[in-house]
């Protein structure tokens, strides 16, 4: 992973835990067609755009580096 670039949130688009993304690409709430968005914590934006396998969704939740996704729906 190249460094991260790290901003406060946005105004717009939905805020949530690793977690209920998570379930959201599990169940297949949330599909790549529907938006896109970049993992976060609770008071900032990284760059690193979301990635929509479960598994990496889970090495990242295990990481701890990351807390939140920062969702933009198309």
């Amino acid at each position: 992973m190249s460094e991260i670039i790290w901003n406060g949130l946005p105004n717009f688009g939905d805020h949530m835990t690793i977690q209920e993304f998570r379930d959201s690409v599990d169940t297949g709430t949330f599909i790549s067609d529907d938006g896109s968005g970049c993992y976060a914590t609770s008071t900032q934006e990284s760059s690193v755009y979301v990635d929509f396998s479960v598994k990496k969704i889970d090495e990242y939740i295990a990481a701890g580096l990351f807390t939140h996704v920062m969702w933009y729906n198309r």
